[in-house]
């Protein structure tokens, strides 16, 4: 079975200036970004690529810093029924006395 390299990075790709680390399914890619972009009183440190040119868009260009990729990992353990992020685990742990994925805090107002 032959398909696209998970460590090349696809030719789709517009953002020649991170360093790339990772592709999957042809429509995904990601990297570190160059320098550190500041945003919301934090720093981003990696980019996340959707290539969604097939339903008519363009190329979806996500900045994420550390936390931003445990929200994401919590959020991809309630589609696939895993458990691989520390706020799924905390939640696990949590429902044992009664409190769901809702009481979670999310450091928000």
């Amino acid at each position: 079975m032959s398909g696209p390299s998970l460590n090349v990075r696809p030719d789709w790709c517009p953002h020649q200036d991170c360093q790339f680390l990772r592709a999957g399914a042809g429509l995904i890619c990601g990297g570190e970004l160059p320098e550190p972009e500041e945003h919301n009183g934090g720093e981003n440190t990696h980019r996340f690529c959707l290539d969604t040119r097939e339903t008519g868009h363009g190329i979806f260009d996500l900045q994420v810093n550390g936390n931003d990729l445990d929200w994401m990992r919590f959020i991809f353990d309630a589609l696939d029924g895993k458990a691989t992020s520390w706020l799924s685990k905390r939640a696990k742990e949590w429902s044992r006395y009664g409190y769901d994925d809702g009481d979670i805090d999310n450091g928000r107002d």
